[in-house]
């Protein structure tokens, strides 16, 4: 197995394992709309990479709001661009958790910060 194959079959397990924590801890949203896996309130703590292996990589902590198989809305400060690149990893767990791969499907400005949709790039477990 190459080492993409290794980190792909480790974000997806990740992946899965923050459903199911979301999942123990919440009910699902029943209005699917263009999604096609139930989300579950998560309001995880969550360290992100912007722009991964580019000059213009930064690193920065936001607040998770909901998380499916699909992706993660993310509550945070800062204004990403529609289609930026962005790994996620649990913050609490640090190195011990590895990064799941997304891009961002949708920016939405509040009074707070932006309101963000991340799509990930992995194929879910099972």
């Amino acid at each position: 197995m190459s080492v993409d194959q290794t980190k792909w079959l480790k974000s997806a397990e990740v992946l899965t394992e923050w459903v199911a924590d979301a999942a123990a801890q919440s009910e699902s949203d029943a209005y699917l709309g263009k999604r096609q896996t139930l989300r579950y309130v998560w309001p995880a703590a969550i360290e992100a990479i912007i722009k991964p292996g580019s000059p213009r990589e930064r690193r920065i902590y936001v607040t998770g709001r909901d998380v499916s198989e699909g992706g993660i809305g993310l509550l945070t400060r800062h204004d990403l661009s529609v289609g930026t690149s962005v790994w996620l990893r649990y913050a609490d767990d640090g190195d011990k958790c590895p990064w799941v791969p997304g891009k961002v499907v949708h920016s939405t400005r509040t009074l707070a910060g932006y309101r963000l949709g991340v799509q990930f790039d992995v194929e879910p477990v099972g």
